[in-house]
């Protein structure tokens, strides 16, 4: 058989192509294309939405509890919670977890008329923080503290092994108590230590003046 002859019987018939393409080979170059775009354009896409992070930016607002609300300083990771902007449905605001440089601040609502000192007198029956931080102890005295719209509280700092913190409590009306908590190892709360007073200082109640 010639060259020639060995070419025509190579020839796929016209009515088994496809866009100018062999029907019997359209299956497998599919599945390459839809893999080349899966790894070029899908994947990479996925990638992002999952590695984005979920920064505050100047002008969240952060939904701690029935009423209340923080806004946070700028650039700190946003573990969990609700900005006012995120769907009202919800009927109660998580707890807000903030991270930043590896300090962790949790804020959340305690349902209580009890003062902010009397929460904090408990505090470890509340968080489980003792439970969690070894050698747990109070490192001063109890100081009050007011937020920049009027909001009467509490704080003092605590500490355990390898790790240091504060422990907040502001009253949010009759009925309720905002506990926050700020904790990190040992060294890494002082050089974020204004970002979490500015945090505690937002904290606010619907109605009060900004």
């Amino acid at each position: 058989m010639s060259v020639t002859d060995r070419a025509r019987a190579d020839r796929v018939p016209v009515d088994e192509r496809w866009l100018g393409l062999d029907r019997r080979s359209r299956t497998p170059a599919l599945v390459v294309l839809l893999v080349a775009v899966l790894f070029t354009g899908v994947l990479p896409v996925v990638n992002g939405a999952i590695d984005q992070d979920d920064a505050t930016v100047s002008g969240d607002v952060l939904l701690v509890g029935p009423g209340a609300t923080i806004t946070p300083p700028v650039g700190w990771q946003l573990e969990s919670g609700l900005r006012d902007t995120d769907d009202p449905a919800v009927p109660t605001a998580p707890p807000v977890v903030l991270s930043r440089d590896g300090v962790t601040v949790v804020l959340t609502t305690v349902a209580t008329s009890d003062s902010p000192g009397k929460v904090l007198d408990r505090y470890e029956d509340i968080s489980g923080l003792t439970d969690d931080i070894p050698d747990f102890t109070v490192n001063g005295p109890r100081a009050g503290f007011t937020t920049d719209s009027g909001v009467a509280g509490a704080v003092e700092s605590v500490s355990g092994a390898d790790v240091e913190g504060l422990a907040a409590a502001f009253t949010i009306g009759g009925d309720g108590v905002v506990v926050a908590t700020a904790t990190g190892a040992a060294g890494q709360l002082a050089p974020v230590l204004d970002d979490v007073r500015t945090m505690l200082r937002s904290l606010r109640m619907d109605g009060e003046a900004s």
